[in-house]
């Protein structure tokens, strides 16, 4: 397939607000794709070269792009700065340049741009800058227009197509069987490597029987299991009848992978979003390859922890931790424990469908009580009455922690997913809805009044529907925020705003924002209540009503620890707002 082809494809995608005419155009893509190009394809169409777990980047600013566009196109800077000026995007502006150049370019083939782009992004060191600068300059130089604007898009991070990972997975599904009845599999695969475009090879190249040789390899991270929220002990007894109750911590969702390669122990951290942190945190990486497995991959709560006094570090410290300069320094400062709760691998077998009951033993062999490293295994304690569950709920709330996790002693853990097999009670839940809500920004409202000098009043926020697969307003937000801090977050959405309506976001006209934005930044939102709405479009289905926040008022703006595919979702809201 050449660039160009696949440029044109991208154009179409951007055009389309259709859930469904985007999965027939991704699947058609596909179709005319070599098993090799499906891999590199599906990375593109997310703006990368490698998965998103790979820290990888391009690492190339505007200013940099734009000394590319004057090198390639014989401009001055000066120039290219007053066209950018003018379009709003340098994705235009190449395109718009190469245009006026001869139209006897013949583009280069996808595995060839890919690489190229892959060569960019891997350039370290002191003559980085200028090497990226000029091979650009040089790829430019071979792709039709088209091709160019779509090139700069993805050099920047500004691609944006709008398309979820659901959407990809259902392409797939309908590429082999016409429909989309593979979904779950390709799902399960999906979530037990991290990597759709491998996914995608592996399915093309070998059917369906492809995705059963995806299994877990130490080193790959796999989406982490999910809880779904409760309100009381009652509930909580009234749903697993039996249940292993564990402390809920309040950190830094993260899995440790161990394995050896080449006879030395490697290890590696990542976040819940498949962030590496590894080098951030050198105290649980030496804690990890003292242990006696080989091979393992545990799920944990990175926690603030003071060994010689017992002492758990607010979470606003701990994450101070998640830097990427000073990390000794900081280490000294704030001392960190990775509290284990769960092992899905060990020494090559694959632990996941094992009853998390039997998970537990054997992690609680693997570390042993007395590891006085920063591992340690959380406190867990099987009850079957609502007293037991309370009891415990009260003595973790009095030292200071958010509530507790309670789990059925019974359930696989099942990646990427989000059910009652764990649930969560915080303390805040018995008090109608003190509870936060995790939003995203889809959009906002240009300021009025004392406001206007900032150019934002108000964002719109939306709640994730699993079903659909779509964004849905529940809250417009104007009020938690400092005169101060409305500059700061303007410039910041300012950065992913779109000049359209993306596919996967549902709002309704008369809330339509002045400036929408890509669903990308997560926020937290308390509010008094839950109540039903005509306008906002979470849950709302015909002539029904949706469901809004009363009084709602921002208590975090960008959360770096969750994807927008963890925030609040339609059911939850629905079951909060029931009980």
């Amino acid at each position: 397939m050449k660039f160009y082809q696949l440029a044109q494809i991208f154009s179409k995608l951007e055009k389309t607000s259709s859930r469904l005419e985007m999965t027939d155009i991704l699947h058609k893509m596909i179709k005319l794709c070599t098993p090799l190009e499906v891999e590199k394809v599906l990375y593109l169409v997310t703006g990368r070269v490698v998965p998103k777990y790979v820290s990888l980047e391009f690492n190339m600013a505007e200013k940099m792009v734009m000394k590319s566009l004057s090198l390639c196109f014989s401009l001055e800077e000066s120039d290219v700065k007053k066209l950018y000026k003018e379009k709003g995007d340098l994705g235009i502006v190449a395109e718009y340049l190469s245009l006026k150049e001869s139209s006897g370019k013949k583009d280069m083939l996808v595995n060839e741009v890919f690489e190229r782009l892959k060569i960019i992004a891997q350039y370290r060191g002191k003559e980085s800058q200028s090497k990226k600068i000029e091979d650009l300059s040089n790829l430019l130089k071979t792709l039709k227009s088209i091709s160019c604007k779509y090139v700069v898009r993805i050099i920047l991070g500004t691609l944006r197509l709008g398309i979820g990972e659901k959407t990809i997975i259902d392409s797939l599904s309908w590429v082999v069987k016409g429909d989309k009845s593979l979904r779950k599999k390709i799902e399960r695969a999906y979530y037990l490597c991290s990597d759709l475009g491998y996914v995608g090879r592996k399915l093309v190249e070998d059917g369906v029987k492809g995705l059963d040789t995806i299994v877990l390899i130490p080193g790959r991270p796999i989406s982490p299991e999910l809880s779904q929220r409760e309100k009381s002990a009652e509930a909580i007894i009234s749903r697993l009848k039996r249940a292993i109750i564990q402390p809920k911590l309040d950190g830094l969702r993260c899995q440790l992978h161990k394995w050896v390669e080449k006879g030395k122990p490697m290890v590696a951290l990542f976040s819940r979003n498949l962030e590496v942190l590894t080098h951030m945190f050198p105290e649980v990486v030496k804690g990890a390859e003292m242990l006696e497995g080989d091979s393992f991959i545990l799920d944990g709560e990175l926690v603030g922890y003071r060994e010689e006094t017992g002492e758990f570090i607010p979470f606003q410290q701990t994450i101070q931790r998640r830097r990427k300069y000073d990390i000794e320094k900081k280490a000294g400062e704030i001392p960190v424990s990775l509290f284990c709760f769960d092992l899905m691998y060990l020494n090559g077998e694959d632990l996941t469908l094992l009853p998390y009951r039997e998970r537990l033993n054997k992690l609680e062999r693997l570390i042993p009580q007395n590891f006085e490293l920063s591992l340690k295994v959380v406190e867990s304690n099987e009850v079957s009455e609502t007293k037991e569950v309370q009891k415990l709920f009260d003595t973790y709330v009095s030292a200071g922690l958010e509530g507790l996790m309670a789990k059925s002693p019974t359930s696989q853990y099942q990646p990427g997913v989000r059910n009652y097999d764990w649930i969560k009670l915080r303390r805040s839940y018995e008090v109608r809805l003190a509870d936060t809500i995790d939003g995203v920004i889809l959009g906002y409202y240009k300021g009025r009044g004392k406001l206007t000098k900032f150019g934002i009043g108000a964002f719109l926020v939306g709640i994730y529907n699993e079903e659909k697969d779509e964004f849905q307003t529940i809250a417009k937000v104007g009020t938690g925020v400092k005169e101060d801090e409305w500059e700061e977050i303007k410039t910041n959405l300012d950065k992913i705003k779109v000049d359209h309506l993306l596919p996967r976001v549902n709002i309704a006209k008369e809330l339509m924002p002045d400036v929408l934005v890509y669903p990308q930044i997560v926020v937290v939102i308390r509010a008094d209540e839950i109540t039903r709405s005509p306008l906002h479009t979470a849950g709302k289905e015909g002539d029904e009503s949706g469901f809004a926040l009363r009084f709602p008022r921002l208590e975090k703006f960008n959360r770096p620890d969750k994807t927008v595919d963890e925030i609040t979702t339609v059911k939850e809201i629905i079951e909060m707002y029931q009980h």
